[in-house]
């Protein structure tokens, strides 16, 4: 009664954590090279000597920004369905909230917040998604060893998601649900832009029926390496211990087992790589292949095998901007049948495209526009559906 996280949770949470590191990255790196040359400026005159004409106001330490988009748009599946797909069109609007907080002492702090809401206009079973994102995270540098971070994350989600991954016996649901998660982090330079890194990671997701409450903790180690500030190549390692909080363990042939505890042990191994084609960081890709393999604690019949992978490439070379994404995962169910009495094992494969596209009007105002196709194959008939989605809007900076 869980399998939100993997189908769903990577799925919404995949929009906001790319925001977020985005702005990131964009914050760390050019925002340090104007508080430096700023700094600089404000701390003597042309010839190096001090000058006592007029004192000069201190550089403030902190960055804030903010986004709201509106639109509308029209979505040909809301329920992911197999057999009767139900169309409607939709609004939406988004909030989103940064805050960073320059090193100019060695400790760096970054707050975020956003928020999007789609209301439905001919869906009965539901007639909203919601998804609330709020992130804070502190960095300090730790002298010539590297630096450490701890982050804190809460998650509200209310929308409809393929659970099937991870629950044969939900399927397709409309999921209500929050969480909360810590990660502290320790970055350490080994030389030659090279790094190690070291994370922890615990939370709790709470869920509405049928989905069942977990508690997630384990490691992640990671080696990446930076080739001239453009591009970067990495491999990491996750364990990840969950503990469902009333799911129960089933036999081979699905039949639940009462007094028993479930508990899945995930391992996931992920090779990544970013490339910045110019010096101006128009034009960027990404790329992630992965697999994952995940065990229950019982007769297997929830263990599976994910091979996953997916790209991504920007370009934004003015008032113009498009971006690109795919994102593949195949699922392989080593005991599961596809069909009731069938030797054949159950496998399905999820494929989500996106394309957007902005144009900037004004300094602050931006028209865009955004597509997305998901596709669910399967060699079990209910568990296969399409859908497709279309929106466009304005959005404005702040």
């Amino acid at each position: 009664m869980n399998g939100a996280t993997q189908c769903s949770r990577a799925a919404s949470k995949r929009q906001a954590d790319e925001k977020f590191a985005k702005v990131q990255l964009v914050c760390r790196g050019r925002l340090r090279a104007f508080v430096w040359a700023l700094s600089l400026l404000l701390s003597g005159s042309t010839c190096g000597q001090p000058t006592n004409e007029f004192d000069l106001p201190e550089p403030q330490p902190w960055l804030l920004s903010a986004t709201a988009r509106a639109g509308a748009g029209y979505r040909d599946n809301v329920l992911l369905s197999a057999a009767r797909p139900q169309s409607s069109a939709f609004g939406l609007a988004n909030l989103e909230f940064f805050a960073y907080r320059l090193p100019i002492d060695g400790t760096e702090l970054t707050f975020f917040v956003g928020g999007e809401h789609k209301q439905f206009a001919d869906v009965r079973e539901t007639d909203k998604e919601q998804l609330l994102t709020a992130s804070a995270s502190v960095k300090r540098r730790l002298g010539n060893v590297g630096t450490g971070t701890l982050s804190v994350q809460y998650f509200y989600m209310d929308q409809v998601f393929d659970a099937s991954t991870t629950e044969f016996d939900v399927g397709v649901v409309v999921a209500r649900g929050h969480s909360l998660s810590g990660r502290p982090r320790l970055d350490i330079d080994l030389g030659s832009r090279t790094r190690l890194e070291v994370e922890g990671i615990a939370g709790y997701q709470w869920f509405e029926s049928p989905l069942d409450d977990y508690l997630e903790s384990g490691p992640r180690i990671g080696l990446s390496h930076e080739f001239n500030h453009r591009s970067q190549i990495g491999f990491s390692y996750q364990l990840i211990h969950r503990d469902y909080a009333t799911r129960t363990q089933v036999s081979t042939d699905g039949i639940p087992l009462s007094g028993t505890d479930l508990t899945y042990e995930m391992h996931r191994a992920e090779l990544a790589w970013r490339q910045n084609w110019n010096k101006q960081r128009t034009f960027r890709t990404t790329a992630k292949l992965g697999i994952e393999a995940v065990h229950d604690n019982g007769s297997g019949y929830f263990d599976y095998q994910r091979y996953f992978g997916d790209a991504s490439v920007r370009y934004e070379p003015g008032p113009w901007g498009a971006k690109a994404q795919i994102n593949l995962s195949h699922y392989e169910y080593p005991i599961q049948e596809a069909t009731i009495g069938d030797s054949e094992r159950r496998h399905k494969t999820l494929l989500t495209f996106t394309f957007a596209a902005t144009k900037r009007l004004t300094k602050r105002i931006n028209l865009f526009a955004e597509y997305e196709y998901e596709e669910s194959a399967a060699n079990t008939d209910f568990d296969e559906y399409d859908v497709n989605t279309v929106s466009a809007g304005l959005d404005a900076e702040f």
